[in-house]
Protein backbone atom coordinates (compact mmCIF):
# COMPACT_ATOMS: atom_id res chain seq x y z
CA UNK A 1 0.00 0.00 0.00
CA UNK A 2 1.36 3.41 -0.94
CA UNK A 3 0.96 6.70 0.88
CA UNK A 4 -1.24 8.74 -1.47
CA UNK A 5 -0.90 11.78 0.82
CA UNK A 6 2.61 12.30 -0.58
CA UNK A 7 1.17 12.62 -4.08
CA UNK A 8 -1.38 15.18 -2.88
CA UNK A 9 1.28 17.20 -1.06
CA UNK A 10 3.40 17.25 -4.22
CA UNK A 11 0.43 18.49 -6.30
CA UNK A 12 -0.63 21.23 -3.89
CA UNK A 13 1.85 23.94 -5.06
CA UNK A 14 0.66 23.49 -8.67
CA UNK A 15 -2.99 23.69 -7.65
CA UNK A 16 -2.38 26.66 -5.37
CA UNK A 17 -0.68 28.60 -8.18
CA UNK A 18 -3.66 27.91 -10.46
CA UNK A 19 -5.95 29.31 -7.77
CA UNK A 20 -3.83 32.39 -7.06
CA UNK A 21 -3.50 33.15 -10.78
CA UNK A 22 -7.31 33.15 -11.00
CA UNK A 23 -8.01 35.27 -7.91
CA UNK A 24 -8.61 32.58 -5.27
CA UNK A 25 -7.00 31.55 -2.00
CA UNK A 26 -6.66 27.77 -1.63
CA UNK A 27 -6.52 25.64 1.53
CA UNK A 28 -6.29 21.93 2.29
CA UNK A 29 -9.01 20.39 4.42
CA UNK A 30 -9.02 16.82 5.70
CA UNK A 31 -6.56 13.99 6.24
CA UNK A 32 -5.61 13.13 2.61
CA UNK A 33 -5.88 9.41 3.44
CA UNK A 34 -8.34 8.65 0.65
CA UNK A 35 -8.64 11.85 -1.35
CA UNK A 36 -7.57 15.48 -1.19
CA UNK A 37 -10.14 17.99 0.01
CA UNK A 38 -9.57 21.61 -0.97
CA UNK A 39 -11.38 24.88 -0.25
CA UNK A 40 -11.11 27.81 -2.68
CA UNK A 41 -12.22 31.29 -1.61
CA UNK A 42 -12.37 34.34 -3.90
CA UNK A 43 -9.64 36.75 -2.89
CA UNK A 44 -9.28 39.33 -5.65
CA UNK A 45 -11.88 41.60 -7.21
CA UNK A 46 -11.52 39.85 -10.57
CA UNK A 47 -11.80 36.08 -10.31
CA UNK A 48 -12.29 33.25 -12.72
CA UNK A 49 -15.57 31.39 -12.67
CA UNK A 50 -15.60 28.33 -10.43
CA UNK A 51 -15.85 26.12 -13.54
CA UNK A 52 -12.85 27.95 -15.02
CA UNK A 53 -10.80 27.42 -11.86
CA UNK A 54 -11.56 23.70 -11.68
CA UNK A 55 -10.87 23.21 -15.39
CA UNK A 56 -7.48 24.94 -15.06
CA UNK A 57 -6.56 22.82 -12.04
CA UNK A 58 -7.52 19.60 -13.81
CA UNK A 59 -5.50 20.55 -16.88
CA UNK A 60 -2.47 21.42 -14.73
CA UNK A 61 -2.32 17.94 -13.19
CA UNK A 62 -3.57 15.94 -16.17
CA UNK A 63 -6.92 15.21 -14.57
CA UNK A 64 -10.55 15.33 -15.64
CA UNK A 65 -12.88 17.91 -14.09
CA UNK A 66 -16.49 16.90 -13.51
CA UNK A 67 -18.44 20.02 -14.48
CA UNK A 68 -21.83 18.52 -15.38
CA UNK A 69 -24.69 19.67 -13.22
CA UNK A 70 -25.41 16.14 -12.03
CA UNK A 71 -21.85 15.95 -10.65
CA UNK A 72 -21.80 19.46 -9.21
CA UNK A 73 -23.80 20.14 -6.07
CA UNK A 74 -24.70 23.54 -4.63
CA UNK A 75 -25.25 23.91 -0.91
CA UNK A 76 -27.48 26.55 0.74
CA UNK A 77 -24.53 28.94 1.27
CA UNK A 78 -23.58 29.27 -2.40
CA UNK A 79 -20.65 26.86 -2.13
CA UNK A 80 -20.07 24.69 -5.19
CA UNK A 81 -18.60 21.20 -4.96
CA UNK A 82 -16.47 19.61 -7.70
CA UNK A 83 -14.34 16.52 -8.21
CA UNK A 84 -11.17 16.18 -10.27
CA UNK A 85 -10.28 12.60 -11.20
CA UNK A 86 -6.71 11.65 -12.12
CA UNK A 87 -4.10 8.92 -11.97
CA UNK A 88 -5.56 5.46 -11.31
CA UNK A 89 -8.81 6.36 -9.55
CA UNK A 90 -7.28 9.08 -7.38
CA UNK A 91 -9.28 12.24 -6.92
CA UNK A 92 -9.51 15.72 -5.47
CA UNK A 93 -12.70 17.16 -4.01
CA UNK A 94 -12.84 20.93 -4.11
CA UNK A 95 -15.44 23.27 -2.69
CA UNK A 96 -15.53 26.81 -4.00
CA UNK A 97 -17.16 29.83 -2.43
CA UNK A 98 -18.79 31.61 -5.36
CA UNK A 99 -17.54 35.12 -6.10
CA UNK A 100 -20.13 37.69 -5.03
CA UNK A 101 -20.63 39.09 -8.54
CA UNK A 102 -21.35 35.58 -9.84
CA UNK A 103 -23.96 34.88 -7.17
CA UNK A 104 -25.84 38.16 -7.62
CA UNK A 105 -25.20 38.58 -11.32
Amino acid sequence: MHNIALVYVALYPLLKQCAVDRGYALAIQGSMKRDMDLVAVPWDKDTATPDGLVTAMAEKIGGIANLQHEDKHTNPHGILSYTINFWDNTYIDIIIVQPKQQIHG
